[in-house]
């Protein structure tokens, strides 16, 4: 378990026909993720980011980025990003998370994330009072109109 509170990884792009060989060095380049429940969630950043230079999208709102080392498989070097401004994002909002070897090398890199950051966003729910004081304005309403009738 790492200082996030994180045992493994959540989200990795594995390299693919390469069995002897368990590193994480996939040359692929994004991550697209959608939120299925129904819940709205505040995206405020992410940590434990594995090698290369990351792009945080929402639709196309850049949140943030990271540059994370020379994209090696094998520097062991990991970091995060809290987002200057978030995202607020509901059932079927889709996040991309694009990374690539270095700010300049556009190749794919490894893509492991161990931890997006969320801010559950409570529902506000709608005052008891609300549909009487409604009604009320309403029946007020109905007999000025009558009264002037």
């Amino acid at each position: 378990m790492n200082a996030d509170g994180v045992a493994g990884n959540v989200l990795i792009q594995q390299e693919a026909g390469n069995p002897g060989r368990p590193d994480d060095d996939a040359n692929t380049s994004f991550l697209t993720l959608t939120l299925l429940s129904d819940i709205t969630l505040e995206w405020t950043g992410a940590s434990s980011l594995d090698d290369g230079y990351y792009l945080f999208n929402f639709g196309a709102q850049l949140l943030g980025t990271i540059d994370n080392g020379n994209g090696s498989a094998f520097d062991n070097t990991t970091g995060s990003v809290d987002f200057a401004s978030t995202a607020l994002l509901s059932q079927n909002d889709t996040i991309t998370v694009f990374f690539q070897r270095s700010a300049t090398d556009t190749r794919g890199a490894s893509g492991a994330v161990d931890n997006f950051r969320f801010n559950v966003v409570p529902a506000v729910p709608v005052p008891a009072s609300l549909p009487l004081l409604v009604g009320g304005i309403g029946l007020m309403a109905f007999m000025r109109r009558r009264r002037k009738a």
